[in-house]
């Protein structure tokens, strides 16, 4: 159409060319074709006649008429945009939807774990929440329950420590025995088999310290007397002297290299613990009400006018009934 609008413009008289070479042209004539061509040329001059005259004749022979496209097309184009504007409703739902309460709401393992007889498991945040259900699919991998099953047992465990020990023990909390000390007892009752790494990193939690210095002084000592078997038959002429004194040397500078290895294999084999929080999003209940205490020594008067100045305001910027904030001092002169 801009070739048909320029060669009008310039040598109208060519525009029977341009219709000529259309016509050999197999055009496809769809709706949006039709509706766009017919609307470029109404809004020409009578010189676009011939073009008109053709474009009427070939509409003709196809069976169609122009209007009937033209209508067609200004209802798809209305059926798209209606999609479309639903389609972005959509979005707008999806982001503004709180997709962790409707995972919770649906989740049959969630309404199991909120049986906890403490009911200190709905008083948690989501992240721990969370990663209490993450436990309870791994639980599920390792064993023959599904994790529903897996759930229930859990919180039978802490309703009969519930009945059997009083409300005040830890054991009457599920997460006693998805992240706590009391991991071991449910995945023994659940049959789970322990791959080698769960073995180390249990062994690794019940005696740190005979772990970390028995695999320190383990690979100093026997790295050492490796070193000095090779020395010793590589240089027979070196004296009982000099090797000792080679040795000890080395021992140092092997005892580092082990304390960096054992510390790295350490990581990886006993990841930080996830720490669980309370949910206090919508304040501090009365029964977890908190003293803030900081503690200072008293100089001069201006570090107290500061200390006040600072308490203030972590008071102002935690305005909760719950929470108090204290002052801890003492003068630095004091005997004590």
């Amino acid at each position: 159409m801009d070739r048909i609008e320029e060669v009008n413009r310039k040598i109208p008289s060519l525009l029977i060319e341009v219709v000529s070479e259309m016509a050999r042209a197999e055009l496809p004539f769809s709706t949006a074709f039709v509706s766009a061509f017919s609307k470029r040329l109404s809004d020409q001059n009578t010189s676009m006649r011939i073009i008109k005259n053709w474009f009427e004749q070939r509409l003709h022979e196809e069976g169609v008429a122009a209007e009937e496209l033209i209508q067609a097309e200004s209802q798809i184009q209305a059926a798209d945009q209606l999609s479309v504007s639903h389609s972005i409703k959509s979005f707008r739902f999806i982001n503004n939807t709180d997709w962790r309460d409707f995972v919770e709401n649906i989740s049959f393992v969630e309404y199991i774990l909120r049986g906890d007889p403490m009911q200190l498991y709905a008083a948690m945040d989501f992240n721990s929440r969370n990663q209490y259900r993450h436990r309870i699919e791994k639980l599920a991998r390792q064993s023959h329950y599904s994790e529903e099953e897996v759930a229930r047992k859990a919180i039978e465990m802490t309703q009969e420590a519930y009945w059997q020990e009083g409300a005040e023990k830890r054991t009457t909390h599920v997460e006693y025995y998805l992240v706590d000390e009391g991991a071991d007892r449910l995945s023994d009752t659940l049959g789970v088999k322990r791959s080698l790494k769960t073995r180390l990193a249990r062994f690794l939690k019940t005696y740190p310290l005979v772990f970390y210095t028995g695999t320190i002084l383990l690979i100093s000592l026997l790295g050492t007397l490796l070193f000095a078997h090779l020395v010793k038959n590589s240089d027979a002429s070196i004296t009982y002297e000099n090797l000792v004194l080679i040795s000890i040397c080395f021992l140092f500078f092997l005892s580092q290299f082990s304390v960096f290895l054992v510390n790295y294999f350490s990581t990886l084999l006993v990841p930080p613990d996830f720490l669980p929080r309370l949910d206090f999003a919508a304040g501090i209940p009365h029964a977890y009400r908190t003293v803030f205490v900081v503690p200072a020594m008293i100089a001069d008067k201006e570090g107290v006018k500061k200390l006040l100045k600072d308490i203030e305001i972590h008071y102002l910027s935690n305005p909760d009934s719950s929470l108090t904030f204290a002052l801890l001092t003492d003068f630095a002169d004091a005997d004590h």
